[in-house]
């Protein structure tokens, strides 16, 4: 009987031995995942730096854009105001 113990006693220890690895194993891979999830958020923090400026450049660009829309829409109409009086004031020149 005493070597029936000693046998089960050598089992529950390389059972142990090898439940040990396994947690050793899985605590590093949960290491891992944590660093991961740290380098994640830093990414998550330059795209939003990012998305931050690009905004500000598509505002400002907004602005050029409207800005020369508005300054065409005052040519033309200038023009359509005024063409007729510029055609006539150049007739007249050409024909003096």
């Amino acid at each position: 009987m005493a070597y029936d113990e000693r046998l089960i006693d050598a089992k529950m220890e390389a059972v142990e031995a090898r439940t040990d690895t396994k947690f050793a194993q899985l605590m590093g891979e949960i290491k891992l995942v944590g660093a991961s999830i740290s380098t994640l958020s830093v990414d998550i923090g330059k795209i939003s730096t990012e998305v931050s400026e690009a905004k500000a450049a598509a505002a400002s660009g907004k602005t050029y854009v409207i800005g020369t829309g508005i300054a065409l829409a005052g040519f033309f109409v200038g023009v359509f105001a005024y063409g007729w009086q510029i055609v006539d004031v150049i007739s007249s020149l050409a024909a003096k």
